[in-house]
């Protein structure tokens, strides 16, 4: 099974027994193969554009297989990827002749042994195997008629070895289309291979003698241009993406658009590898997707932003510019001392917080009470009566909202506190924890924003209401 880890064999069933079907198709997934069933010639027709199959079994009386035979050699007119086609016979009741000449590769006489179809399709594997290489080896991509990847760098590495020497100048342009799988979804593969046929023949058409186009597979394409300078490739690639994104390509009652982008890369009398020179065009043409698609970008078009990101995300640089303010939690809610505890509760029910600043009569910050202590207290029968005065922490660690990141990692980093209140002259108004420092540092997904209480549906965990004391009637 030569390269299945990368390609399971796709194989259409073909029968107008259902039963057969399911038996067949059954026996065949527990072995990683992709089945798809027809009950008719329509539907095999369908399935085959849908999804190009490896293998094709066919059972039925010879009326059903003549009739999805001729579909079969309707649909496969142009093609040159071959179909490994199988046919289910009963004694007696078989043209060879005929079906060998309509195309049928093998026959299974019924009722067949599962391990007598598994060598078969192993033997079927192989041919098909040698054939995929007969064509790689040609040098001609199947689908689109360009050259291949493999072929394009057999004639790039005697042009470049002449360029060494020669002093001439060598341009490679890489593109593939935007979205293109949103085309395949939409409106099936038959759409996308006929768009990659047009969209070859369409670079084909700028294509010069000197100038030669391969297709690397998908919806990849690239270019070798002969005494081109990077700007001249770059107008070329230009001219071709314009008209690209103008066009429109019609499928059955569809009209398809679609655009591409580009990479370009220059090199001029000097050796370089041919493998290096399409990497460089490659690495242009992330470039062009990173920018937003249906653009050009050139080689190393974008070096002064990689140097500026990279000093900007050296140790201790990223965030240089950050303030306590920036990364604090906005605290809207304070306590006072002589609020009971119930009312902290009530507090951090509502604000989520894990602690809470409580200031004295001008709004100073007096103290800070963590959540867990609250709960530690109200636990205990003896304890409810107490005030958050009581059980607060005293003097509690402050910075200024101009404090910067830096300080602040370091000061958590060296010593064990819970959390810090930011201030503005004198007046709480953020909290800061450690593992809200830490989660700068952790990529983000999907959960990072879930609230932790199913039943909040809407936007009340944005509002952030005004300053006011834990017994405000806000809170109830």
């Amino acid at each position: 099974m030569s390269d299945k880890s990368l390609h399971p064999w796709k194989i259409l069933l073909a029968s107008e027994d259902r039963g057969l079907l399911r038996a067949l198709s059954r026996f065949l997934r527990v072995f990683g193969c992709e089945v798809d069933e027809a009950a008719d010639a329509q539907q095999a027709l369908a399935a085959w554009e849908a999804k190009r199959p490896d293998f094709l079994i066919i059972d039925g009386d010879q009326a059903f297989q003549r009739s999805l035979q001729r579909c079969m050699s309707t649909c496969v007119m142009g093609e040159t990827a071959k179909v490994y086609t199988f046919l289910l016979v009963e004694q007696g009741k078989c043209d060879a002749a005929a079906a060998l000449a309509a195309g049928v590769d093998d026959f299974l006489r019924k009722p067949f042994d599962y391990g007598e179809l598994l060598a078969r399709l192993q033997t079927g594997a192989r041919s098909l195997e040698f054939e995929r290489r007969l064509r790689r080896q040609a040098g001609a991509h199947p689908l689109t008629g360009c050259l291949t990847r493999s072929a394009l760098l057999r004639r790039m590495r005697v042009e470049l070895a002449q360029a060494a020497s020669a002093d001439r100048s060598y341009a490679c342009v890489m593109l593939d289309l935007d979205f293109f799988c949103r085309v395949k979804h939409l409106y099936g593969f038959g759409a996308g291979d006929t768009l990659l046929r047009v969209v070859g023949e369409t670079i084909r058409r700028r294509c010069t003698e000197g100038e030669t186009l391969a297709c690397f597979g998908a919806d990849r394409f690239g270019v070798f241009l002969h005494d081109f300078s990077e700007s001249d490739a770059a107008d070329w690639a230009e001219q071709i993406r314009a008209e690209l994104a103008e066009a429109e390509f019609a499928w059955e009652s569809a009209v398809v658009r679609v655009t591409a982008s580009f990479g370009v890369a220059a090199a001029r009398g000097k050796s370089i590898r041919a493998e290096d020179f399409i990497e460089m065009a490659s690495e242009a043409l992330r470039y062009a997707k990173s920018s937003g698609r249906n653009c050009v970008a050139r080689y190393r078009e974008f070096d002064d932003e990689s140097r500026a990101w990279t000093d900007l995300a050296a140790p201790g640089r990223l965030f240089e510019r950050t303030l306590a303010r920036d990364v604090m939690l906005p605290c809207a809610v304070v306590l006072s001392p002589k609020d009971p505890l119930s009312a902290a509760e009530r507090a951090f029910g509502r604000t989520r917080l894990g602690a809470l600043p409580v200031v004295d009569a001008s709004g100073k910050v007096k103290g800070l009470l963590l959540e867990e202590t609250v709960f530690d207290e109200l636990s205990d029968s003896r304890r409810r009566t107490a005030t958050v005065g009581e059980v607060m922490l005293a003097d509690p660690p402050q910075f200024p909202e101009q404090e910067k990141f830096a300080s602040l990692l370091d000061f958590f980093t060296r010593q064990s506190h819970a959390a810090a209140i930011i201030t503005d002259n004198g007046r709480p108004t953020g909290i800061i924890m450690p593992q809200n420092l830490a989660t700068l540092t952790t990529p983000l997904h999907s959960a990072s924003f879930a609230p932790d209480d199913p039943d909040l549906t809407g936007s009340e965990l944005l509002v952030v209401p005004e300053l006011c004391p834990a017994g405000d009637s806000a809170l109830e």
